[in-house]
Protein backbone atom coordinates (compact mmCIF):
# COMPACT_ATOMS: atom_id res chain seq x y z
CA UNK A 1 0.00 0.00 0.00
CA UNK A 2 1.40 3.39 -1.03
CA UNK A 3 0.20 6.70 0.35
CA UNK A 4 0.05 9.53 -2.18
CA UNK A 5 -0.36 13.23 -1.57
CA UNK A 6 -2.67 13.97 -4.49
CA UNK A 7 -1.79 12.21 -7.74
CA UNK A 8 -0.80 8.76 -8.91
CA UNK A 9 2.02 10.39 -10.88
CA UNK A 10 4.04 10.57 -7.66
CA UNK A 11 4.73 6.84 -8.11
CA UNK A 12 5.08 6.57 -11.88
CA UNK A 13 8.03 4.17 -11.70
CA UNK A 14 6.16 1.77 -9.43
CA UNK A 15 3.02 1.88 -11.58
CA UNK A 16 4.92 1.24 -14.81
CA UNK A 17 6.84 -1.68 -13.28
CA UNK A 18 3.59 -3.16 -12.00
CA UNK A 19 1.96 -2.92 -15.43
CA UNK A 20 4.90 -4.68 -17.08
CA UNK A 21 5.00 -7.66 -14.73
CA UNK A 22 4.40 -11.01 -16.40
CA UNK A 23 1.22 -11.73 -14.43
CA UNK A 24 -1.63 -11.88 -16.93
CA UNK A 25 -4.33 -10.26 -14.77
CA UNK A 26 -3.73 -7.61 -12.12
CA UNK A 27 -5.54 -4.84 -10.26
CA UNK A 28 -4.51 -1.19 -9.88
CA UNK A 29 -6.34 0.51 -7.00
CA UNK A 30 -6.38 4.27 -6.41
CA UNK A 31 -8.96 6.80 -5.17
CA UNK A 32 -11.16 8.75 -7.54
CA UNK A 33 -9.49 11.88 -8.89
CA UNK A 34 -5.91 10.74 -8.44
CA UNK A 35 -5.14 10.53 -12.16
CA UNK A 36 -5.53 6.86 -13.03
CA UNK A 37 -6.56 7.59 -16.63
CA UNK A 38 -3.79 10.18 -17.06
CA UNK A 39 -1.20 7.69 -15.77
CA UNK A 40 -2.32 5.04 -18.28
CA UNK A 41 -2.17 7.57 -21.10
CA UNK A 42 1.34 8.60 -20.05
CA UNK A 43 2.37 4.94 -19.95
CA UNK A 44 1.13 4.56 -23.53
CA UNK A 45 3.05 7.66 -24.66
CA UNK A 46 6.27 6.48 -23.04
CA UNK A 47 5.97 2.92 -24.36
CA UNK A 48 5.15 3.31 -28.07
CA UNK A 49 6.47 -0.18 -28.79
CA UNK A 50 3.45 -1.64 -26.99
CA UNK A 51 0.01 -1.89 -28.56
CA UNK A 52 -2.57 -0.91 -25.94
CA UNK A 53 -6.25 -0.22 -25.40
CA UNK A 54 -8.10 1.43 -22.55
CA UNK A 55 -11.59 -0.04 -22.25
CA UNK A 56 -14.36 2.01 -20.61
CA UNK A 57 -17.81 0.76 -19.56
CA UNK A 58 -19.76 3.57 -21.25
CA UNK A 59 -19.61 5.65 -24.40
CA UNK A 60 -19.87 8.83 -22.33
CA UNK A 61 -16.61 8.01 -20.53
CA UNK A 62 -14.88 7.46 -23.86
CA UNK A 63 -16.19 10.80 -25.12
CA UNK A 64 -15.02 12.58 -21.96
CA UNK A 65 -11.50 11.24 -22.38
CA UNK A 66 -11.59 12.26 -26.05
CA UNK A 67 -12.47 15.81 -25.06
CA UNK A 68 -9.58 15.96 -22.59
CA UNK A 69 -7.01 14.31 -24.88
CA UNK A 70 -7.58 15.43 -28.46
CA UNK A 71 -4.56 13.59 -29.87
CA UNK A 72 -5.65 10.13 -28.69
CA UNK A 73 -8.02 7.99 -30.79
CA UNK A 74 -11.18 7.73 -28.67
CA UNK A 75 -14.34 6.16 -30.03
CA UNK A 76 -16.39 3.03 -30.56
CA UNK A 77 -18.17 1.10 -33.26
CA UNK A 78 -16.97 -0.91 -36.24
CA UNK A 79 -15.89 2.09 -38.33
CA UNK A 80 -13.76 3.58 -35.55
CA UNK A 81 -12.12 0.27 -34.74
CA UNK A 82 -11.37 -0.51 -38.38
CA UNK A 83 -9.87 2.95 -38.97
CA UNK A 84 -7.64 2.68 -35.90
CA UNK A 85 -6.70 -0.98 -36.18
CA UNK A 86 -2.99 -0.06 -36.55
CA UNK A 87 -2.95 2.54 -33.77
CA UNK A 88 -0.59 1.91 -30.85
CA UNK A 89 -3.15 3.13 -28.29
CA UNK A 90 -6.92 3.64 -28.40
CA UNK A 91 -9.67 4.37 -25.91
CA UNK A 92 -12.91 2.52 -26.55
CA UNK A 93 -15.77 0.64 -24.89
CA UNK A 94 -15.84 -2.79 -23.24
CA UNK A 95 -17.77 -4.37 -26.09
CA UNK A 96 -14.94 -3.60 -28.52
CA UNK A 97 -13.08 -6.59 -27.07
CA UNK A 98 -14.69 -8.79 -29.72
CA UNK A 99 -12.90 -6.85 -32.47
CA UNK A 100 -9.53 -5.98 -30.91
CA UNK A 101 -6.48 -7.91 -32.07
CA UNK A 102 -2.76 -8.19 -31.39
CA UNK A 103 -2.69 -6.10 -28.21
CA UNK A 104 0.02 -6.32 -25.57
CA UNK A 105 -2.16 -4.94 -22.78
CA UNK A 106 -5.72 -3.89 -22.17
CA UNK A 107 -6.65 -1.58 -19.31
CA UNK A 108 -10.16 -2.08 -17.96
CA UNK A 109 -11.45 1.14 -16.41
CA UNK A 110 -13.99 0.77 -13.58
CA UNK A 111 -12.72 -2.79 -13.21
CA UNK A 112 -15.16 -3.62 -10.40
CA UNK A 113 -17.80 -3.87 -13.13
CA UNK A 114 -16.57 -7.39 -13.80
CA UNK A 115 -18.57 -8.43 -10.74
CA UNK A 116 -21.68 -6.73 -12.04
CA UNK A 117 -24.85 -8.75 -12.36
CA UNK A 118 -26.17 -6.48 -15.09
CA UNK A 119 -25.42 -5.71 -18.72
CA UNK A 120 -21.63 -5.96 -18.37
CA UNK A 121 -21.55 -9.62 -17.40
CA UNK A 122 -21.32 -11.10 -20.91
CA UNK A 123 -18.74 -8.65 -22.21
CA UNK A 124 -16.61 -8.94 -19.06
CA UNK A 125 -16.53 -12.71 -19.59
CA UNK A 126 -15.13 -12.10 -23.09
CA UNK A 127 -12.55 -9.69 -21.67
CA UNK A 128 -11.43 -12.32 -19.15
CA UNK A 129 -11.25 -14.96 -21.87
CA UNK A 130 -9.06 -12.81 -24.14
CA UNK A 131 -5.38 -13.62 -24.47
CA UNK A 132 -4.20 -10.07 -23.73
CA UNK A 133 -2.53 -9.07 -20.48
CA UNK A 134 -5.09 -7.21 -18.41
CA UNK A 135 -4.82 -4.38 -15.89
CA UNK A 136 -8.08 -3.75 -14.07
CA UNK A 137 -8.40 -0.23 -12.64
CA UNK A 138 -10.73 0.71 -9.82
CA UNK A 139 -11.33 3.08 -6.92
CA UNK A 140 -13.86 0.68 -5.35
CA UNK A 141 -12.29 -2.77 -5.72
CA UNK A 142 -13.77 -4.54 -2.69
CA UNK A 143 -15.90 -6.96 -4.70
CA UNK A 144 -13.08 -8.08 -7.01
CA UNK A 145 -9.99 -7.98 -4.77
CA UNK A 146 -10.14 -11.70 -4.03
CA UNK A 147 -10.32 -12.55 -7.72
CA UNK A 148 -7.18 -10.54 -8.59
CA UNK A 149 -4.52 -11.21 -5.94
CA UNK A 150 -1.79 -9.32 -7.84
CA UNK A 151 -2.47 -5.75 -6.81
CA UNK A 152 -0.90 -2.33 -6.49
CA UNK A 153 -2.75 -0.13 -4.00
CA UNK A 154 -2.68 3.59 -3.41
CA UNK A 155 -4.52 5.64 -0.83
CA UNK A 156 -4.75 9.24 0.31
CA UNK A 157 -4.69 10.20 3.97
CA UNK A 158 -7.80 12.31 4.22
CA UNK A 159 -8.60 14.36 7.34
CA UNK A 160 -11.26 12.88 9.56
CA UNK A 161 -14.69 14.34 9.03
CA UNK A 162 -16.66 15.84 11.88
CA UNK A 163 -20.31 14.88 12.13
CA UNK A 164 -22.70 16.55 14.55
CA UNK A 165 -26.14 15.13 15.20
CA UNK A 166 -28.87 17.24 16.79
CA UNK A 167 -31.80 15.48 18.41
CA UNK A 168 -34.76 16.53 20.43
CA UNK A 169 -36.52 19.84 20.31
CA UNK A 170 -34.58 22.63 18.64
CA UNK A 171 -35.05 25.72 16.52
CA UNK A 172 -33.86 24.84 13.02
CA UNK A 173 -33.57 28.44 11.88
CA UNK A 174 -31.40 29.40 14.86
CA UNK A 175 -29.10 26.41 14.40
CA UNK A 176 -28.57 27.19 10.72
CA UNK A 177 -27.91 30.84 11.49
CA UNK A 178 -25.36 29.84 14.15
CA UNK A 179 -23.60 27.42 11.78
CA UNK A 180 -23.28 30.09 9.08
CA UNK A 181 -22.21 32.82 11.52
CA UNK A 182 -19.61 30.69 13.30
CA UNK A 183 -17.95 29.42 10.13
CA UNK A 184 -17.47 32.55 8.06
CA UNK A 185 -14.03 32.71 6.50
CA UNK A 186 -13.17 29.10 7.32
CA UNK A 187 -11.66 27.25 4.37
CA UNK A 188 -13.89 24.18 4.39
CA UNK A 189 -17.17 22.97 2.98
CA UNK A 190 -20.22 22.60 5.18
CA UNK A 191 -23.30 20.78 3.93
CA UNK A 192 -26.60 21.66 5.57
CA UNK A 193 -29.51 19.44 4.58
CA UNK A 194 -33.01 20.74 5.25
CA UNK A 195 -36.24 19.01 4.34
CA UNK A 196 -38.51 22.00 4.93
CA UNK A 197 -39.00 24.25 1.92
CA UNK A 198 -40.45 27.06 4.04
CA UNK A 199 -37.38 27.17 6.31
CA UNK A 200 -35.02 27.19 3.33
CA UNK A 201 -36.84 30.15 1.83
CA UNK A 202 -36.89 31.95 5.16
CA UNK A 203 -33.18 31.43 5.81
Amino acid sequence: MHTIEKRLGEFTKEVYSFIKTEVKEKLLIAPTGTGKTYTIIQFAKEHPHFKLALLCPTQSLVKNIGQDYKNIPCGFGAEFLDYNRFSDFIVTTYDSIETLENLDYIFIDEGHQMASDGSYRKVIAKILESEFKKVFISATPEIIEDYLPTQLKFRIDRPKQQVKIFSGKYNIKNIITDIISNNKGINKTILIRINHKEIIEEV
